[in-house]
């Protein structure tokens, strides 16, 4: 009862006791006369008075307090407030109100029959003692999480404070659902980590100088900025597992762990960053302890402190090449802008790959062409051809950058003088043939007026209508390849030079021996070399075979003279005494280090495509090319000339036995060519 209230009681009492004092004597007076009867009476008056009195005040006193009671009951029943009535020392709950019961989940008569312990999840000596503080209001306001009958657990705020119940002191809580609220805080909390993750990641991005720099900085703000327990880079190794590269923070060994459980028969090696490898895209436990997937790492989790985890994918150049593994410690961390977040700063890392990997690469290109003899231009197509770009290392020719690029030096200026006409009319008919690349070998001249080859490789950048625009040229110093190609020339000259001298000697010992065939190896070298000439063979192969046809008969000086001058027909076995002069050659020449197959052209140049010659009756493309050549040479030498067992056939009969036997005994490509050298370009046999 409220102060206002007893003195409104004490006032109507006041009043009610005086008028009766007042009333109550001057009525006895006026009835009784008689003392003693006035004395009885006064008595009996003053007990009643008292009696009416006790009444009264208990009337009023029962009238107020079930009045209270029903505005208590009213504010438990109908207020929206959560509202726990609780035994301070006991913990037990006395009473709640109707919104605790839906709020909980339990009906009235349950929550009565609970303490509660029953519903805060905080330990029951922390519990203890903050339920003493509110007992003695050192403070009015705690943050818990209670648990409701459906086993979720809510953040709430109390408002708790002690109040008189039935003259005993309990405490009053109003109960606060903030779960939302707490939520939202740590959403915002988070998303305030990860902004601060995201900004130090790019100005990571622009400072880092190779790939691992960038992915330890990474880690180490994912740990710093993110506020998460550890993470770590992994990439694929040659045998294409997920290895750690970079970490950050205290895994108390959970990386190892894990990696240690990982099913060996997995492409990837198991696991949440193996899956993202695989699948490109996060995966996400935002539960450790209740994702099945995760069953084999709880105790490692447990002892890492972690609740929830993320493998992010990296990409470089459109395939996946690693993944970023964070770690936090509370469940639920990983939200849709959570995730968006983290997805953003991946994306940043991978884009940041990329201009890395390019910047490094360009790095290294630029440091190759310095140390190389290539110098990169770029110059416009227009008279003198200012220069747009060069590489730096155009200082090894003594000239600036900036002095090509101040347009006091054109590149037509650095062309060596007798050369410049040419090159620029090259340049002319190459652009006005349409083609987009050409390739010229010219002389420069340094700055300090040195001469220097280069070998050119130019493309040409034209505008929308065809017209040149810029002229981009790759310029190789061929200076020193030059003087030494000058030099293996003359080297190979006087090496040839001496190869044929000493064939030609070999062959004068052969004509000695046979002087009726005096000057036929050097003329079937000289026709072998035409026929090579008409079928479009190289100038090496020719040289070749003028050399081979050169000693292709020495084996007859195995050969006695007087069956090589014999006139007339040979007996059987004086002709197989001369077929035995192809191997004997063979023999002969086999360990000379000619550079052309010279030996094997004297072994085979009587073998023909159908099997039918000899030493070895080869057939076919098992005669080698140079061979098949030196017996058409050969036969039509032959049978132009004069020999001591016949009279000369004369050439006509010998280019009709090249072209009955063509393709059949002869090469079709070899007689063909040496048909058309005499019918159609006038080929004549030198003596």
């Amino acid at each position: 009862m409220s102060l206002n209230q007893i003195m409104k009681v004490v006032g109507v009492y006041a009043l009610v006791a005086a008028l009766y004092i007042v009333f109550s004597d001057r009525i006895v007076f006026m009835l009784w006369s008689d003392p003693e009867v006035v004395q009885r009476i006064s008595i009996l008056k003053g007990w009643g008075f008292v009696i009416v009195t006790a009444l009264t005040l208990a009337w009023t006193l029962r009238r107020q307090s079930r009045r209270e009671m029903q505005r208590y009951r009213a504010l438990l029943d109908n207020h929206h407030a959560i509202i726990l009535v609780i035994e301070p020392h006991s913990g037990a709950i006395l009473d709640a109100s109707t919104a605790a019961e839906l709020f909980y989940g339990w009906s009235h008569q349950q929550l009565m029959a609970k303490h509660i312990a029953d519903i805060n999840v905080m330990a029951g000596d922390e519990l203890q003692t903050e339920m003493v503080g509110a007992l003695q209001q050192k403070s009015n306001e705690f943050h818990f999480r209670h648990r409701l009958a459906d086993g979720s657990v809510r953040d709430v705020a109390v408002l708790s404070g002690p109040i008189d119940r039935d003259g005993n002191t309990v405490l009053l809580s109003i109960v606060r659902d903030v779960t939302v609220q707490r939520q939202n805080e740590l959403e915002l909390a988070r998303m305030g980590r990860l902004y601060a993750m995201l900004s130090q990641s790019s100005m990571l991005l622009v400072h880092a100088s190779n790939r691992q720099e960038l992915f330890e900085g990474i880690c180490r703000i994912a740990v710093e900025c993110g506020s998460f327990r550890f993470g770590w880079i992994g990439m694929l190794d040659s045998t294409g597992v997920v290895k750690s590269v970079a970490s950050a923070g205290d895994d108390k060994g959970f990386v190892a762990a894990v990696r240690a459980q990982a099913d060996p028969s997995d492409k990837h090696g198991n696991g949440p960053a193996g899956e993202a490898v695989d699948t490109g895209l996060a995966v996400i436990c935002n539960d450790i302890f209740s994702d099945p997937r995760a069953a084999q790492w709880h105790a490692a989790a447990s002892q890492a402190g972690i609740k929830a985890s993320g493998a992010f994918p990296i990409f470089s150049g459109g395939e996946t090449i690693a993944t970023l593994n964070l770690y936090a410690v509370d469940s639920d961390y990983f939200g849709p802008n959570e995730l968006a977040t983290i997805e953003e700063i991946t994306r940043e890392i991978s884009f940041g790959l990329d201009s890395l990997e390019r910047t490094v690469a360009l790095r290294t290109a630029a440091s190759v062409i310095d140390t190389s003899p290539v110098v990169l231009f770029r110059w416009r197509a227009e008279p003198g051809w200012p220069v747009e770009f060069v590489s730096q290392n155009i200082v090894r020719w003594g000239y600036s950058v900036a002095s090509l690029y101040s347009g006091r030096i054109a590149f037509a200026q650095m062309v060596h003088p007798d050369d410049l006409a040419q090159v620029m009319e090259e340049v002319q008919r190459f652009t006005t043939e349409g083609r987009s690349e050409f390739r010229q070998i010219y002389r420069i001249l340094t700055a300090a007026q040195e001469e220097r080859w280069v070998e050119d490789l130019t493309n040409i950048e034209r505008g929308a209508d065809g017209v040149p625009l810029f002229y981009q040229g790759i310029v190789t110093d061929i200076t020193d390849t030059r003087r030494a190609q000058e030099v293996s020339q003359t080297y190979l000259k006087r090496l040839q030079e001496a190869v044929f001298a000493t064939t030609a000697a070999v062959s004068q010992m052969v004509e000695l021996r046979d002087p009726y065939t005096a000057g036929h190896e050097r003329r079937v070298g000289e026709l072998a070399a035409a026929i090579a000439a008409e079928m479009g063979l190289d100038e090496d192969l020719q040289r070749g075979l003028r050399v081979a046809g050169a000693v292709h008969d020495v084996g007859k000086i195995m050969v006695p003279s007087e069956i090589l001058s014999k006139p007339g027909s040979l007996s059987s076995v004086e002709y197989e005494f001369i077929k035995q002069h192809a191997e004997q050659g063979y023999q002969i020449l086999k360990d000379i280090a000619f550079p052309w197959p010279v030996a094997e052209v004297a072994r085979q140049h009587h073998e023909r495509l159908d099997g039918s010659g000899y030493p070895r009756g080869l057939k076919g493309n098992d005669i080698i090319i140079e061979a098949r050549i030196t017996a058409v040479a050969d036969v039509v030498e032959s049978m132009s000339s004069h020999r001591p067992y016949r009279p000369m056939r004369g050439i006509e009969l010998a280019l009709q036995e090249i072209e009955r036997g063509a393709g059949v005994i002869y090469d079709a490509e070899a007689a063909a060519a040496c048909l058309r050298l005499f019918r159609e370009k006038g080929f004549v046999i030198a003596d």
